[in-house]
């Protein structure tokens, strides 16, 4: 859990708040290594279960992220994210600042909300999808923004980092406690 859940601590931190862990399980392989984790952590109101298998061949090897919520989902690809898919219940507003962002692929009307209590007028379920970009340009864009922020930390010493070591030690206690858990 500490090897393989630790950076998703870290931006589950970022997005819901601290975590405090609920569960957690691992598998090892006959030789003895650990190749499957699982964890659940409440981070602030969200409940968030993560799960790392590395039992597949590389071929079959795959990542997918969901974040569900009340009206909607966010889905996405790989472990850096190259596909973003958005799906949910939105009113006219929510679906005209999404549609400046993203590509729309699908929508239906308030009959689709029906179960969730959303029915109302203008409220329809759409989809957006949207390929990000290929995997090493984001995340050589994710590091050289890292890098530029720890400077700017260092030139400006009231600029405070958006991740720091504090942050790093608390994933790192709560990747521990999990392991504990396991």
């Amino acid at each position: 859990l500490v090897e393989h859940a630790v950076h998703f601590f870290d931006l589950f931190e970022s997005w819901y708040g601290t975590g405090h862990p609920l569960a957690a399980a691992t598998g090892t392989r006959p030789d003895g290594r650990e190749d499957r984790v699982h964890a659940v952590v409440r981070h602030g109101d969200a409940l968030v279960t993560q799960t790392h298998a590395f039992t597949q061949p590389k071929a079959a090897d795959r990542q997918r992220w969901r974040l569900v919520h009340a009206f909607g989902e966010i889905a996405m690809e790989e472990w850096i994210p190259v596909r973003l898919r958005l799906s949910g219940w939105f009113d006219d507003e929510a679906r005209a600042a999404l549609d400046a962002l993203l590509p729309r692929v699908a929508e239906g009307d308030a009959r689709d909300a029906a179960n969730y209590d959303a029915a109302r007028p203008g409220v329809r379920y759409a989809r957006w999808e949207r390929h990000l970009a290929d995997k090493e340009t984001i995340y050589r864009a994710a590091v050289r923004d890292l890098v530029a922020d720890l400077t700017r930390a260092i030139r400006e010493p009231l600029h405070r980092p958006r991740i720091d070591a504090g942050n790093a030690r608390r994933s790192l206690l709560l990747a521990l406690d999990c392991r504990d858990l396991a």
